[in-house]
C-alpha cells in the first residue's frame, strides 16, 4: 500500500459499480463470494439460520452473499430461511440481482432498490441476519449505515455480519503496475483504505450501538491462484475501464504498457505469495 502521504487519484463511484454490475463475480475473481462462503459457518455457529430466519443482504451488489445462501451445491445451510431481502442503491446492481434470482426460481428472495443509510421499508427488529459483504467502505456515512443495520436487527440475538478488506489484492496489483510505468505519479486511491487498519470497523460498530462484549472479530485469507478462471476474470478487471484512474497523466505510449505492467505485477505477487493475496476482516456483532 502507498503511505498516507502519497497523493491519490479516486476511483469513480457510482459509475464504477454500474459498469461492474454485469460482470461482478467474474471480475472480482469470486473473492467476495468465496470469503463470504468461508465466513458463513462462523455466522451460523453464533446464530443458526432456520426456516423462520429473515436475512437482509444489504448493499448487496448483484446479490453475492445471497448466491452463497441459496447454492445447494455448497451445502452450507442445514435449513433454508423463510425470506431473504436483497437491497442495493445502484439500479444496475439491483437489476442484475433480480435477473439472477428470478432465473433460479427462488420465491423467498426479494430484491429492492434501497439506500443502506435509510432502510425506510425495513421495520425495526425484523431481521435475524444482516449482511454487509464488502460494502461498508463504499458508504457516504458508514456510521449511519451501521446504526440502520442495528435498528432493523431482531432484539433477541439478531446478528450483523460485516466484511471488509484487510488487504485488497487487486489494489496491490494496480499500485505495483503503476510504479512499474510511472513511479513518479500518484497511485490510484483504494476505497475505504482506513477500514483496512485493525480495529477500525470494530470501533465503528461499537459507536453504532453494538456492545463490545457481543462482537467477534475474525480474519480470512484467500489466494487467487495463477491459473484458472478466477485469475482470468481478475485480470480482466485489472486491465479494464475501472482502472482508468490509474493512468491519469500518462501518455498514450505509457498507457499502452499497462497490460504488460499488470502481468508483471501479478507475476511478482504470485512469486511472493503463491497467488494474488486477499485478506479480510470479519466483524460479527450480535444485538
Amino acid at each position: 500500500m502507498a503511505s498516507t502521504t502519497t497523493p491519490i487519484v479516486p476511483l469513480p463511484f457510482p459509475t464504477y459499480f454500474t459498469a461492474l454490475s454485469a460482470v461482478y463475480a467474474k471480475q472480482t475473481g469470486n473473492t467476495t463470494r468465496n470469503i463470504f462462503a468461508a465466513t458463513l459457518p462462523d455466522i451460523t455457529a453464533l446464530a443458526p439460520i432456520t426456516p423462520t430466519s429473515t436475512i437482509h443482504d444489504n448493499a448487496a451488489g448483484p446479490g453475492t452473499a445471497t448466491s452463497v445462501l441459496v447454492d445447494p451445491h455448497l451445502g452450507l445451510l442445514p435449513e433454508s430461511p423463510s425470506s431473504i431481502l436483497v437491497t442495493d442503491n445502484v439500479a444496475a446492481m439491483v437489476s442484475a440481482a433480480r435477473d439472477s434470482f428470478a432465473s433460479l426460481h427462488r420465491p423467498n428472495v426479494t430484491v429492492q432498490e434501497l439506500d443502506s443509510l435509510s432502510l425506510s421499508t425495513v421495520p425495526d427488529s425484523s431481521i435475524t441476519h444482516s449482511i454487509l459483504n464488502f460494502s461498508i467502505f463504499t458508504m457516504a456515512d458508514p456510521l449511519k449505515c451501521l446504526q440502520e443495520t442495528r435498528r432493523t436487527l431482531a432484539s433477541d440475538g439478531g446478528i450483523a455480519a460485516l466484511l471488509t478488506w484487510r488487504r485488497w489484492g487487486a489494489g496491490e496489483i494496480v499500485h505495483a503496475a503503476q510504479r512499474i510505468v510511472r513511479p513518479d505519479l500518484p497511485v490510484m486511491k483504494i476505497p475505504g483504505r482506513e477500514f483496512m487498519d485493525e480495529g477500525v470497523l470494530e470501533k465503528l460498530t461499537v459507536e453504532a450501538g453494538f456492545e463490545r462484549t457481543k462482537i467477534t472479530v475474525l480474519e480470512k485469507t484467500l489466494l487467487v491462484k495463477e491459473d484458472g478462471e478466477e485469475m482470468a476474470g481478475l485480470k480482466e478487471f485489472l486491465v479494464g475501464v475501472a482502472t482508468g484512474p490509474a493512468k491519469i497523466g500518462w501518455t498514450e505510449e505509457e498507457a499502452a504498457r499497462w497490460p504488460e505492467a499488470v502481468e508483471q505485477a501479478v507475476r511478482d505477487e504470485v512469486r511472493v505469495h503463491g497467488g494474488v493475496l486477499f485478506q479480510a476482516w470479519v466483524v460479527l456483532a450480535r444485538k
